[in-house]
């Protein structure tokens, strides 16, 4: 839990501090940058729901709607309440991209390692 709730608290930190120059394309650095970030998170959250004994399929909705959730208030955050960023939806289809991918690897490895 403490390791989710530190990601979560550096993810928010870091998305509206003032930022670097912004990479552009879809694919650039910056979408995988938002996609990693916050695959991490949907992980930290799904496997800390799955150590409090969550079946797989509420921790991975646990993980994923709190990753996507959290994706769209940065965006939000970042629109509103900053003057180096702005809001971008590229951004917030790569956080929820990130979550669902990581989302599919935690399903496909609960269920690997089920089978050993």
């Amino acid at each position: 839990m403490i390791a989710a709730i530190t990601w979560t608290a550096a993810l928010l930190y870091f998305s509206l501090i003032p930022s670097p120059p912004h990479v552009e394309g879809f694919w650039g650095w910056d979408k995988f940058q938002h996609a990693f970030s916050l695959g991490v998170m949907c992980l930290l959250i799904a496997i800390t729901c799955l150590i409090m004994q969550t079946s797989l399929k509420k921790a991975c909705q646990i993980g994923l709607v709190s990753a996507i959730i959290c994706g769209g208030l940065i965006e939000i955050f970042q629109g509103l309440f900053t003057t180096s960023r702005e809001a971008d939806i590229r951004d917030f289809e790569a956080d929820a991209l990130g979550a669902l991918l990581a989302t599919a690897f935690l399903i496909l490895m609960v269920k690997y390692r089920g089978r050993r």
